[in-house]
């Protein structure tokens, strides 16, 4: 063991010896050189020939060098070692080709580090819950023929919950609502995740501090109590421990804090300052089984599948029948919970789009690949007479293999640096898309997982493109290539090789472009689409309602009309309406109103209709056309005949062309008063992506009082003849004026609404261009690269077609016909793959050839026009050989 030791020691200390190690062995070297030399001249030999003898006696110093140092060092590490430096110092003496290599590496890893973020924060990383893979949602369909679903009733919510035998909990939770907190001085608005009282077991996660809800504490008179989330205990109660047993007000109401949740436990994933409260409505929405307005969550069983708890959701169903005839025909499906987190407003899961903007990056690190190859190949290719000589010196195919290789790590270490600075603009850039496109987006953020990533694809892809040179190194012919002057690389195999990776470049890039086009073209054209109101200079304000302050009074009288009237004072400002729901961005209330005189539909093939309650000056503001009758007036009041306007989409759901809409009535309940239908207006979306619904507007001064109770918020429409936001400050003071107590939240245009609704389509368009631009100029590189290779490798035939006869206008055209050749099956092979793609193109965009066609073929002479502008100073250096020149160089 002593001894052992004392070798290691001995080989470490030679490894760190360095320079003088060397010398010291060299001296060696030339003392025994010295001693066989004096032998030799001892026989009779001149020192001419003793010294020959003494050397071909000795053999190759370099080789005993080697040898000897692996004896009295570490050889990996100084082999390593002198490796690198040695990669450096070939970087420093070809600026053009390091620079133009690690940037091309490090656009394609940037990219792909700046996804791999994305899908981490997004699918990969866990959620912060115990049991995530058995919680589940419960989504209700009203019929067999529609396709909508509907949140279920408190009657059904609690059939669900009793007689279900495949769920351990099951839950409601809202989550959509906020309230006004005011605490030591501060006003401040507050999400709120409302549950029942069994709303913690879903997620199995033990508060910080206190407790959760008792049995119970989701009723009338028990449910003013509250658990703070970790960020709101730290921003607003100063992390103290003995907030447990205070007293919060909380929408004028107190409330008791009883817990408070750990750091990692989030619920709503779009924001920080949340509190859980149990639900918070009117007695007499826990008895209506009509009102829909209360989502079901389930944590299954050990054990059982969500297809055997769906079998369990629809017996329940059938049995509700029986006592609400609504519920006929209405079926239940079971989603898991990692599934609804990712499902948008169509159903669509849109963890689609992550991969295919992953298939996106994946083809853009190929282009680098291909590119970073191709330079390596023309670079070894160069090199082949310096590996000669090397070889002929003695060092063997091996480490001919290991240098070329280390210096492909160089680059990869190198382009793994920049990609992970690019990949932090790249994030940054998408990040307000992600917060909103993703349930958490705002969670994608460099780590160490990112890094350890990005740097693992940086090695492996330049490593990947280092191998072609490498192996040609490993197979070369010395002697060959010390005869060969300025043929190398001319080989059929070289040249095939090269034109390969131009082709890939093409195809890829086109398929990025066709995908990057048709995306901003479906863009535009959503952007285009009527609205059926006009959101330019359009501002809006969301007004949160405390409860408790408001209880008892007329909201209409207090708030809105005293706040509309202040608006309209603001200069600048022409009009101003309420809505109780945003427009693009919520569906709101629908019922199923009976008309006079109509029949009603059965219960399993029931019309629905949007219900909005507004002001009368809510259509002009939306600049939304009375097209027949008249709008809402002052004397639309509690006591006068109920009125409503419906809009084009309602008339065409439930009236013949014949029959006039001002002459309908909907119904009025246990003896109330029929509603005239006043007004027609135009018909606005309730979302850009479908068409608008059958909607039924009726003056907020006819709002029945549990309405008015119940509604957590209104939306304060504003239209300027200014920049709408340079009028906030004035909106602040006036909403401070007519309600100190309602914490202000920043408004905002009706055109960042529409955006906001547009965000994955606008995040898709805008990465997707990014892509296709990077690839494209990748392409670019690639086909100068190859021409420029082509040009040097050939320099000698190009003189001798010159010598022959040839004019330089034939030899430029001899280059460019040979692009032109690449650029052709390239762009044949990118359609074929567009057309291959269909499939996936469909779930961000409808993909119809007769109509596309035009944009695909244009996009494919655009590329193809890029590649013949890259091909023209390689063409025209071609073109420039001087032949005399040429032939004396060879």
């Amino acid at each position: 063991m002593a001894a052992w030791i004392r070798r290691l020691l001995a080989r470490v200390r030679g490894l760190f010896a360095g320079g003088s190690s060397d010398e010291e062995r060299a001296r060696e070297i030339a003392a025994h050189l010295a001693l066989l030399e004096e032998e030799f001249r001892a026989k009779g030999m001149t020192p001419e020939e003793s010294r020959r003898h003494a050397r071909l006696r000795l053999g190759n110093e370099v080789v005993i060098r080697e040898e000897v140092r692996e004896m009295s060092g570490v050889p990996f590490v100084e082999n390593l070692w002198r490796d690198v430096g040695y990669a450096l110092r070939q970087m420093r003496k070809s600026p053009g080709f390091a620079v133009t290599a690690v940037l091309t590496l490090a656009l394609g890893v940037g990219a792909a580090s700046a996804m791999f973020s994305v899908l981490d924060a997004v699918v990969l990383h866990p959620l912060p819950y115990r049991n995530v893979d058995r919680m589940t949602r419960v989504l209700t369909k009203l019929s067999a023929d529609k396709g909508c679903c509907q949140p279920e009733s408190w009657p059904e919510y609690e059939a669900m919950r009793q007689r279900n035998t495949t769920f351990r909990a099951v839950v409601g939770m809202s989550s959509y609502s906020g309230m006004t907190l005011r605490y030591g001085g501060r006003t401040a608005y507050l999400h709120t995740v409302q549950g029942t009282d069994n709303f913690f077991a879903l997620f199995g996660v033990q508060p910080l501090l206190g407790r959760t809800y008792l049995p119970g504490e989701d009723q009338p008179g028990k449910n003013r109590v509250a658990v703070l989330s970790y960020s709101v205990w730290q921003e607003y109660f100063g992390g103290r421990k003995d907030v447990l047993g205070e007293t919060v007000n909380l929408d004028g109401d107190p409330f008791t804090v009883i817990g408070v949740m750990p750091a990692g436990f989030r619920v709503r994933f779009d924001a920080s300052n949340v509190i859980y409260v149990p639900l918070q409505i009117a007695p007499a929405m826990f008895t209506t089984a009509n009102s829909h307005w209360l989502p079901v969550w389930g944590l299954l069983k050990a054990g059982v599948t969500p297809a055997q708890a769906t079998a369990d959701m629809n017996h329940v169903f059938s049995e509700l029948a029986r006592k609400y005839p609504e519920d006929k025909g209405k079926t239940a499906r079971v989603v898991s919970y990692t599934d609804m987190l990712h499902m948008n407003q169509e159903g669509r899961d849109n963890r689609t789009e992550l991969w295919v903007l992953l298939g996106a990056v994946f083809s853009v690190l190929l282009i680098a690949c291909a590119n970073v190859a191709g330079l390596l190949l023309a670079r070894g290719i160069q090199r082949e007479r310096e590996m000669a000589v090397r070889a002929a010196l003695g060092a063997g195919r091996k480490r001919l293999v290991r240098q070329m290789l280390t210096e492909s790590v160089v680059l990869g270490l190198a382009g793994g640096v920049c990609g992970l600075a690019l990949s932090y603009v790249l994030l940054a850039g998408m990040r307000q898309f992600l917060e909103k496109a993703f349930a958490r987006g705002g969670d994608v953020h460099l780590n160490l997982t990112v890094t350890v990533v990005t740097f693992g694809v940086a090695l492996i892809a330049s490593v990947a493109a280092g191998l072609a040179p490498a192996w040609r190194a490993a197979r070369m012919d010395a002697n060959k290539a010390l005869k060969t002057s300025g043929s190398a690389g001319t080989s059929r195999g070289q040249h095939r090789l090269r034109s390969g990776f131009v082709v890939a470049q093409v195809a890829l890039s086109l398929v990025l472009l066709v995908c990057s086009g048709l995306l901003l073209l479906g863009l535009r054209s959503m952007l285009a689409r009527d609205l059926g109101f006009n959101p330019k200079n359009l501002l809006t304000l969301e007004v949160d309602i405390p409860e408790g302050d408001y209880k008892g009074r007329d909201v209409i009288q207090t708030l809105v009309q005293p706040l509309e009237a202040r608006a309209r004072e603001i200069p600048g400002v022409t009009d101003v309406g309420s809505n109780i729901m945003l427009p693009i961005l919520q569906y709101g209330t629908n019922s199923d109103l009976p008309i006079v005189g109509k029949p009603v539909d059965p219960p399993d093939r029931e019309r629905w209709t949007e219900i909005r309650f507004v002001t009368p000056g809510y259509f002009a503001t939306m600049q939304m056309p009375i097209l027949k009758g008249r709008n809402f007036t002052a004397q639309d009041t509690a006591k006068s005949q109920p009125v409503a306007i419906v809009n084009e989409a309602w008339v065409k759901e439930f009236l013949n062309e014949e029959e006039n809409p001002l002459s309908q009535a909907f119904a009025g309940d246990s003896g109330s008063p029929n509603t005239a239908i006043v007004g027609l207006t135009r018909s606005g979306r309730q979302d850009i992506m479908l068409p608008p619904l059958a909607e039924a507007d009726f003056p907020m001064t006819q709002m029945p009082s549990e309405w008015k109770q119940a509604i957590p918020q209104f939306y304060l429409f504003i239209r300027t003849a200014v920049l709408p936001t340079s009028i906030t400050s004035q909106l602040r003071t006036a909403l401070h004026d007519v309600g100190p107590d309602i914490a202000f939240r920043t408004p905002e245009t009706m055109e960042d609404v529409v955006n906001d609704a547009l965000v994955t389509n606008r995040m898709l368009s805008w990465l997707f261009g990014l892509f296709a631009g990077i690839a494209v100029v990748l392409t670019a590189i690639g086909v100068y690269g190859l021409l420029s290779q082509e040009v040097a490798s050939r320099t000698r035939d190009i003189g001798v077609r010159m010598a022959l006869g040839a004019t330089r206008g034939e030899v430029a055209r001899l280059v460019l016909a040979q692009v032109g050749i690449l650029l052709g099956l390239g762009l044949m092979i990118g359609v074929g793959g567009t057309l291959m793609l269909r499939r996936v193109f469909n779930s961000m965009l409808p993909l119809r050839l007769e109509h596309e066609a035009g944009v695909i073929a244009a996009l494919a002479l655009l590329l193809a026009a890029i590649g013949v502008v890259a091909a023209m100073i390689p063409a025209q250096r071609a073109a420039s050989v001087d032949p005399m020149e040429a032939l004396r160089a060879e």
